[in-house]
C-alpha cells in the first residue's frame, strides 16, 4: 500500500488522525470506508488513483482491501496474467470430476448502503458455455442468487447485477461472492476479474 501525502490544513490532519486511532483500536471501519476516506480532496472527491483501491474494489489485479480467497475449489488461479486482459491479473478457475465449484472472495462483515450492483468482467476462456451462479452473502450465508452466461469463447463480458437482486441492498454484515459453477463432469476453465461494488448512480465500466 503506497501513502501519498498531501498538504492540508491543520484540522484535516487532527481529523484523520482522530480516524487512524479509531480503527486501529477497535472502531471496526471497513478497509474499503478508510481507504476512501483517506482518498478524499478538499472538495470531497476520491482521486482517480485511489479508486481502483478503495472505490469498493474487491478484486483488481489482485485482491483488495482486506478481501482474501475462501474458494472450494483445488484448482485455481488467483493471479492469472496468461488469460487476463492485457497489463492485468485475474482469477482462473477449473472444475474436474463434476460437482459443485466456487470462487470465493471473502471480507469482514462490512456496510454495503453507498453501494446498489456488483460489477465483474467473465470471460469463458477457450472453450465457453459456462452459466456461473453470483450469490451474496451475509454473515457468511448465501442470500440471494441469480445465474449469469453462458459466457462466451475467448471474449470479456461486462457484468452489474443488482445487489437488490442478491438480496443484500443495504446489509451492514456482507461478507462476500460468490463465483459458482456446477457440472456433471470436468467443466472447461472460466475466468473473472475486475470485481467491484460500484456507487449508486456510478457508470459500470465499459
Amino acid at each position: 500500500m503506497r501513502i501519498i501525502l498531501k498538504p492540508m490544513g491543520a484540522a484535516t490532519i487532527v481529523i484523520a488522525l482522530i480516524g487512524l486511532s479509531v480503527a486501529a483500536f477497535g472502531g471496526g471501519s471497513h478497509p474499503v470506508a478508510l481507504a476512501a476516506a483517506a482518498g478524499e480532496s478538499k472538495g470531497g472527491a476520491v482521486s482517480a488513483e485511489s479508486s481502483l483501491h478503495s472505490a469498493g474494489a474487491i478484486y483488481t489485479d489482485g485482491f483488495q482491501n482486506g478481501w482474501t480467497d475462501w474458494s472450494w475449489v483445488k484448482d485455481r488461479d488467483v493471479a492469472d496474467r496468461q488469460h487476463a486482459r492485457p497489463g492485468g491479473a485475474g482469477v482462473c478457475v477449473r472444475l474436474h470430476g463434476g460437482g459443485f465449484a466456487g470462487f470465493f472472495p471473502r471480507s469482514d462483515a462490512f456496510d454495503v448502503t453507498p453501494y446498489d450492483r456488483l460489477f465483474f468482467r467473465a470471460s469463458g476462456g477457450a472453450v465457453g458455455g459456462q452459466s456461473l451462479k453470483i450469490s451474496g452473502l451475509r454473515k457468511d450465508k448465501p442470500q440471494g442468487g441469480t445465474f449469469v452466461g453462458p459466457l462466451s469463447a475467448n471474449h470479456w463480458k461486462a457484468i452489474a447485477i443488482a445487489l437488490q437482486t442478491l438480496k443484500v441492498t443495504g446489509s451492514k454484515d456482507v461478507t462476500g461472492f460468490w463465483f459458482q459453477i456446477y457440472s456433471q463432469g470436468d467443466s472447461p476453465e472460466f475466468y473473472v476479474e475486475d470485481i467491484r461494488l460500484l456507487h449508486a448512480g456510478e457508470p459500470a465500466p465499459q
